[in-house]
């Protein structure tokens, strides 16, 4: 999630929990994983 969303739900309802559920999680850590990979592939 964007870390925006989560200043702007804190920001409308002071007492919200946002919650992210797996299936997001693993999409962005594979995400930056990806970016991460490309980016030593084409120091090479």
């Amino acid at each position: 999630m964007n870390a925006g969303y989560f200043k702007l739900a804190k920001k409308l309802f002071p007492n919200v929990s946002v919650i992210i559920d797996r299936f997001h999680l693993v999409q962005l850590s594979n995400r930056s994983l990806n970016v991460t990979r490309i980016k030593t592939m084409n120091l090479y």
